[in-house]
């Protein structure tokens, strides 16, 4: 959600996909994916799509 109000600080970090940090074993044994991005979740999700398939059945996430 947009704030429009003055920020104390800022910061600027580089990202990158959640797909592009973990291999194949990794994704496929995780069991909980935890999304704190302060308001990026919308982008976040969009670049896991690649990987939901890889997920295990009973990940606990809101992408499924």
């Amino acid at each position: 959600m947009p704030y429009d109000g003055p920020a104390e600080s800022t910061f600027q970090i580089k990202a990158r996909p959640l797909g592009e940090l973990l291999d194949s074993a990794e994704i496929g044994s995780a069991r909980v994916i935890k999304i704190d991005v302060e308001g990026a979740e919308g982008s976040v999700v969009r670049g896991m799509a690649p990987m939901l398939d890889k997920l295990r059945p009973d990940v606990e996430s809101p992408l499924r």
